[in-house]
């Protein structure tokens, strides 16, 4: 089947997001916060899939990350490997797909096609996708448009002299199938450490662009955002919908900071954030969130205020006409710790409405046993405090408890959680979690029970990892509850190794099977459990040329594969235990700029004239260039090597000429 136009194209080429410093609170609490970035105009120049690892072309949208735009080589690219086509095969061994590549003069590439087999004339039929790619001199990305079936859409960039995006406009086609309307534009400002601090972004209404939205931020010298007004436009002027100010620790991480993964550590944490409400044209602060961070790095502390307009304190309790959820109240939260690092208490605050003190809301007490390893088990119990209307305590409930293990490396090792729904009912245990690393402290199995509602503990997930010296996953089997349940009540301690009764319920479920070559992975092979034993399912090969690393190849933008790639096998079951293959073939061939020039010619040696044109136009070129004139819509309408092109057989529109390297646009009147 293949992938229709409308889901690629609308999944093309976007701009990446700056590193703003998303804040993230390290909360105890559950509270958590993610600023919105501004969007900057410096272009992911990774645009492309792995094709190698991908049966159709298939541009997607970049996501959001922070990477700055490839740069040109400093090495000549003349003599390397370059990837000219890659040829997906039936699994009966006859065509199915073709993806063809075409370089200008720099190792940028220029133009893309996805062409499929016709059967019937034993010919690739025409591109049924076709994307162009215009490059500055040093290789940051101009322009792109992809083309199929009538569909389209082209984004142009610039930048400023530090190569820093200053603009995006993006187009679609248009039902005509040959006119580009604009539908949206961004405009971007820079600060000296190239931190984005002003957008404008604007929508098209058919006729000029209008308002759509405004940002304005700031940013500290480790490139972490400390403010940023938002602003969108009303049809006569600026409105502000967000405004916020932040604060950041700079002291050491938290020491005592583990996630049970290998490798981890506490992100950076935001220590004060400000939040303001627009009303009639004036900013009014209406929150602040603290995080209280000991010089040491542990988190002691954090607080949610909210300001009551009233009282002129931050006592909570002013909805901000219907701003604010009703719920929202002041509180805070202290946090001590043992002699060992591990969390002892944590009790938590609820500010009275009139500022008068402070009533104790919850509070989470934990208590820990100590080998002589290092290692520790124990428990929380979380409590919860009832008082009337005059904040009188009248009662107290324990709605959830629960039961940890660490190794003598603070990793997690188990978990165990218990509810009550009112806080006076019996604790009911709900789920259990256990983790096993192996010498080398990577964790190699994880395992995952819930109980039912009759109180019976019933396998849910199990993942099991093998893996060799360098720490690559060799083998990789998961595991599902299955039918038979192992009751095990509701114990107040268990232990964190896994017991006999651990063993019982599970049921294999998938199983994948690597090779790899040098650290790289050559073969990942799948399979699934049927009828009480392991059956194919799908899998992939890699066949590389190990003397071609990646630095010393010419690929498509975005080409992931570590060395030059031979051959590619996809395996799919049959059905019988067996495995049926869709190979991809990899057709290379040395770069050379001098023979590209007289193949292609760089746009430099190319003039297409004039572009508004009746009957024709001339195209100034080496000999042998090669001109193609296509429809707005992708549909290749011209093909010659001649220097003057006739259109008197085209209808008045709008029309793509690509000749060599060079692509432009006329209009025929």
């Amino acid at each position: 089947m293949r992938i229709t136009f409308i889901t690629i194209i609308s999944l093309l080429l976007a701009v990446t997001t700056a590193k703003a410093g998303k804040p993230q609170v390290s909360s105890l609490t559950g509270n958590k916060d993610d600023l919105r970035k501004l969007k900057p105009v410096e272009v992911n120049q990774n645009i492309i899939n792995n094709y190698a690892r991908k049966s159709s072309l298939n541009l997607k949208e970049m996501l959001p990350e922070a990477k700055a735009p490839a740069r040109i080589s400093e090495s000549s690219p003349e003599g390397k490997f370059k990837l000219d086509s890659v040829i997906m095969k039936n699994i009966d061994g006859s065509n199915y797909t073709r993806q063809k590549f075409v370089y200008g003069t720099i190792g940028k590439e220029t133009n893309r096609q996805l062409s499929y087999w016709n059967k019937q004339t034993g010919t690739w039929d025409e591109p049924n996708e076709e994307y162009f790619f215009k490059w500055t001199d040093y290789g940051y990305i101009e322009s792109q448009i992809g083309l199929s079936g009538g569909q389209g859409i082209r984004k142009d960039y610039k930048y400023n002299d530090r190569r820093l995006g200053i603009e995006q406009i993006n187009y679609q086609l248009d039902t005509d199938g040959v006119t580009w309307i604009p539908t949206a534009k961004g405009e971007y400002k820079y600060d000296d450490d190239g931190n984005i601090i002003e957008d404008f972004t604007y929508t098209w209404d058919g006729t000029q662009w209008v308002n759509s939205a405004h940002d304005l931020a700031t940013w500290d010298a480790k490139h972490r955002q400390t403010s940023i007004e938002m602003y969108k436009w009303d049809g006569n002027q600026w409105v502000g919908t967000t405004k916020a100010d932040y604060k950041w620790f700079d002291g050491p991480y938290d020491p005592s900071y583990t996630s049970g993964n290998a490798g981890d550590v506490n992100p950076e944490r935001m220590t004060y954030k400000k939040s303001y409400f627009n009303i009639d044209g004036k900013w009014e602060n209406y929150y602040i969130f603290e995080n209280d961070i000991r010089e040491d790095g542990r988190l002691i502390g954090q607080s949610e205020k909210y300001y009551n307009r009233t009282t002129g304190t931050y006592s909570g309790g002013d909805d901000w006409e219907g701003r604010l959820n009703k719920l929202a109240f002041t509180w805070k939260s202290n946090i001590t710790y043992d002699d060992h690092g591990a969390e002892l208490n944590n009790y938590t605050y609820k500010c009275r409405p009139d500022s008068s003190g402070w009533v104790l809301l919850g509070s989470t007490e934990f208590t820990w046993t100590y080998a002589e390893d290092g290692s520790r088990e124990g428990y929380t119990t979380h409590k919860n405090y009832i008082y009337d209307e005059n904040f009188n305590k009248t009662g107290e409930g324990v709605y959830n408890k629960e039961f940890y293990g660490y190794d003598k490396n603070g990793r997690k090792t188990w978990i165990l959680q218990q509810i009550s729904e009112d806080g006076q009912s019996e604790l009911a245990s709900k789920f259990e979690e256990k983790y096993k690393y192996d010498e080398e402290d990577r964790l190699i199995l994880t395992a995952v029970w819930d109980w039912n509602d009759d109180g019976e503990r019933k396998p849910t997930l199990r993942t099991e990892r093998t893996l060799d010296a360098d720490g690559n996953v060799m083998e990789f089997v998961s595991q599902t509850g299955g039918s038979g349940l192992v009751p095990m009540g509701a114990p107040m301690r268990k232990s964190a190794d896994l017991t006999e009764d651990d063993e019982k319920g599970w049921i294999n479920s998938s199983k994948w099977i690597y090779t790899y070559t040098d650290g790289y992975m050559t073969s990942k092979m799948g399979y699934r459990w049927s009828k009480e034993q392991w059956t194919t399912n799908s899998g992939n090969d890699w066949e590389y040329d190990w003397s071609n690393p990646a630095s010393d190849i010419i690929v498509p933008e975005g080409w992931t594969d570590p060395f030059k790639i031979d051959a590619l096998t996809n395996y799919y079951g049959d059905g019988n235990g067996g495995w049926l293959t869709m190979p991809k073939e990899y057709h290379w061939t040395k770069f050379d700029p001098a023979g590209l020039t007289t193949a292609h010619s760089d746009d430099s040696d190319i003039s297409i004239f004039p572009t508004v044109v009746t009957d024709g136009f001339t195209v100034s070129a080496p000999a042998g260039t090669r001109t193609d004139v296509y429809s707005a819509g992708g549909v290749r309408l011209i093909s010659t090597t001649e220097s003057s092109v006739s259109t008197s057989n085209l209808t008045a529109g709008i029309y793509i000429v690509k000749a060599g390297s060079k692509t432009t646009k006329i209009i025929k009147k």
